[in-house]
């Protein structure tokens, strides 16, 4: 398979096949199955990975610290400590869901620490899982400011311990009585936030494509 640029892995291997499959050879004497994942999932996710590393696209996601994160959203200072006073920390543990979708979500999360995949159902089976992200992560942006649905469009579920800064719909409420031009520039960051994850979006459509033509 390597003659034709062709790499095979595995995915949901029972233990008895793993084993079986690392204490023999094949017939040109090797028995590679590093390859291998716990589900299709994950395995996808690796091949859509390589696929765009390969196309001079990096799929780690920018990590960045609550303080950066926030320095990035405001021109100022006083902005800054002044958005941060209506944020509360919660500590997440690994397992433990931060929203379900379809559930009510009246809170916007800012990730501080930790790993989170965020997933999908279809009709109510199987979820898939669309990406994991870290520290400098924005979450529950469209629900947050959907006026007529605060609907989660996905799920979102610790891998590790973490913590999230959350701020919630009342407190957005109070930020815009006490400074209204932190409220906007706050929603013009938002605005922004929206386009940059539709274009990194294509991009990687597009990368896909390319490589299936």
């Amino acid at each position: 398979m390597s003659d034709h640029g062709a790499q095979l892995i595995f995915s949901g291997m029972s233990a008895d096949l793993e084993k079986q499959f690392s204490s023999e050879q094949f017939a040109d004497g090797t028995a590679l199955v590093d390859d291998q994942f716990a589900d299709m999932d994950h395995a996808m996710e690796a091949c859509e990975n390589r696929l765009l590393l390969q196309n001079g696209m990096d799929p780690t996601p920018a990590h960045h610290s609550i303080e950066k994160l926030l320095s990035g959203l405001f021109s100022r200072k006083d902005f800054i400590e002044h958005f941060a006073r209506h944020l509360k920390r919660h500590d997440v543990r690994a397992g433990e869901s931060l929203y379900n979708e379809g559930e009510s979500i009246r809170s916007l999360y800012f990730v501080e620490s930790g790993e989170f995949t965020v997933s999908l159902s279809h009709k109510g089976s199987q979820e898939h899982r669309l990406r994991e992200v870290g520290p400098g992560a924005i979450l529950g942006v469209s629900a947050f400011f959907h006026e007529d649905s605060h609907e989660a469009l996905v799920s979102v579920k610790a891998v590790t311990n973490g913590a999230v800064y959350g701020l919630c719909q009342a407190d957005f409420e109070a930020l815009k009585a006490e400074s209204p031009e932190l409220v906007t520039e706050f929603q013009a960051d938002m605005l922004r936030f929206f386009a940059d994850r539709l274009a990194s979006s294509l991009n990687v459509l597009e990368a896909v494509l390319r490589v299936e033509d």
